[in-house]
């Protein structure tokens, strides 16, 4: 991924997140969700392609 689209996309989240309007705990405790699911997506889609 490109360094300006990293960029725009933490734009993003960090707007969802002050949007939300989560305090510092809990905007960590979603990233880290976000991260454990966004990981958990990637390794269902690779096995489906593995399977394929």
């Amino acid at each position: 991924m490109e360094e300006q689209k990293k960029i725009a996309t933490t734009s993003k989240i960090v707007g969802a997140l002050v949007e939300s309007e989560a305090n510092a705990l809990e905007a960590l405790e979603i990233v880290e969700r976000a991260k454990q699911t966004f990981l958990e997506r990637c390794w269902h889609i690779s096995s489906n392609k593995k399977a394929d």
